[in-house]
Order: C-alpha cells, then sequence, then structure tokens
C-alpha cells in the first residue's frame, strides 16, 4: 500500500516472492527470486518491479533509473528515523568517491570493474541526487513527478514518457533518460 501512495497501481495482477538457493537475486514482473543474502533489502527489490519491470530504460546507459531510483523508493519507505541512519550510512559515504573515467555524467557499465563499485557510484550515489532533488524540489512534487515518470513510463521507453498529452508544468520534475 505505501508503493501505491508514492508512486501508483502496483504494475502487475500479483507479486510472488520465493526465498531460493540462488547466486544472485532476480527480479521479473511480478516475480522475485529473492537470495538469503538479499532478503534484508525486500523494499528494494519490490521498486525494481516499478523501475526495472515496468519502467524501462537502457540498462547500459541508463542504470541510475533503474538501480538509483529503486534504492531511493526503498529507503522512502523507511520511518524518519531509519531513513536518515540510511542516508548517512549508505548514501552520503557514495558521493566521496571519484567516478571511473573522470566526471562524464555518464553512468555506462563497461566503466565499472566490479558490483561494489557500480553499487556505489551508480546506486548509491543516484539515489544521493535524488534525494538532493527531493530536498530541493519537496517531498510533493517530486512524488507527483515520481507518479508521472512511472504512469507515462509503464510498459514503453522512458524516452517517451513524457507523452502521452502531458503539458509540463513549471514546478515540475521529470526523470527522463539521456
Amino acid at each position: 500500500a505505501a508503493y501505491e501512495r508514492l508512486i501508483g497501481e502496483f504494475p502487475y495482477e500479483r507479486l510472488v516472492i520465493a526465498v531460493a538457493d540462488t547466486e544472485n537475486t532476480r527480479v521479473s514482473p511480478g516475480f522475485i527470486t529473492l537470495n538469503e543474502k538479499d532478503a534484508d533489502d525486500i523494499a528494494f527489490y519490490v521498486a525494481q518491479e516499478y523501475f526495472g519491470c515496468a519502467v524501462i530504460t537502457d540498462p547500459a546507459t541508463d542504470p541510475f533509473l533503474r538501480t538509483g531510483l529503486s534504492k531511493y523508493v526503498s529507503l522512502l519507505m523507511l520511518s524518519e528515523k531509519e531513513f536518515s541512519t540510511a542516508l548517512t550510512k549508505q548514501l552520503l559515504p557514495s558521493i566521496s568517491i571519484t567516478v571511473p573515467g573522470g566526471l562524464t555524467p555518464d553512468s555506462r557499465l563497461i566503466r565499472f570493474s566490479s558490483e561494489k563499485e557500480f553499487e556505489t557510484v551508480v546506486t548509491l550515489r543516484g539515489a544521493a541526487v535524488l534525494h538532493e532533488m527531493r530536498n530541493s524540489f519537496g517531498a510533493q512534487t517530486f512524488e507527483n513527478a515520481l507518479k508521472i515518470y512511472y504512469q507515462n513510463g509503464k510498459n514503453g521507453n522512458t524516452a517517451y514518457a513524457i507523452g502521452s498529452g502531458y503539458t509540463p508544468r513549471p514546478g515540475d520534475i521529470i526523470f527522463v533518460g539521456y
């Protein structure tokens, strides 16, 4: 219910979560195969049902729109105290590292030599940037933009997420891949 209030209606008829003895957690439309080591981060994988399965981005050039956005949305599901703690422990350290390949505003997968590096630079730093956007524009404007991005990007390419008759108004935030 919390996800639906923040983002919109769940994109599938149901969600099945299976804990399995697998190396990696897998997310597919309406189904999450969760390994035991990722069980504590289930909110992240549920958010990926919205931003990764229903809203499709280019995984090579725009992974922050899947993982960074999913991470940030999963943090918004926490209580205020847990949210503050998670920001301090998870997101803030990601800002202090150097991006591989310089400061080009690019998150292509080929730039990273490990999963940990990708997680830090793309997922956590992406979530930190989204937090700054939410602080700058206000929670309500950010949440409205999140709903617009989700509704217009469902089952399609996010390059066309602004279409469908939507006309931006002053103060609107639109998440668009580049």
